[in-house]
C-alpha cells in the first residue's frame, strides 16, 4: 500500500490546484475518476461482445489490475490499512 500511495501522491508537485482546504474532497474524485476510467475499459469490451466481437483479455486484465490499484489508492487516501482489509475479508468470508 505504501508502494501505490507514494506512486501516486495527491500533492501540489502533481495537481497543482490542490490545497488543504480541497484535498480530501480531491483524492476522493480523483480515485472515482480513474475507477470510472477502468470500467468504461471493462464495459466497452463487454459491449464489443455483445455485437459479437471477441474481448481483448489482456485489456480486461490490466483494467482489473488498474481498478485493484485505484481501489487500494482510495483506501490509502481514507487511512483504511492492510489489516483493516484483512479483517473485513476474514469477518465477511471467515
Amino acid at each position: 500500500m505504501t508502494k501505490i500511495d507514494l506512486g501516486y501522491p495527491f500533492d501540489e508537485s502533481v495537481y497543482p490546484g490542490l490545497n488543504d482546504s480541497n484535498h480530501d474532497r480531491f483524492g476522493l474524485n480523483h480515485s472515482l475518476l480513474h475507477m470510472n476510467k477502468s470500467l468504461g475499459v471493462i464495459a466497452s469490451e463487454l459491449e464489443k461482445a455483445e455485437h459479437g466481437a471477441p474481448m481483448d483479455h489482456a485489456e480486461l486484465k490490466l483494467a482489473t489490475l488498474k481498478q485493484l490499484v485505484n481501489v487500494l489508492k482510495l483506501a490509502c487516501h481514507l487511512g483504511i490499512t492492510v489489516p483493516d482489509i484483512e479483517k473485513h475479508i476474514t469477518d465477511q468470508f471467515g
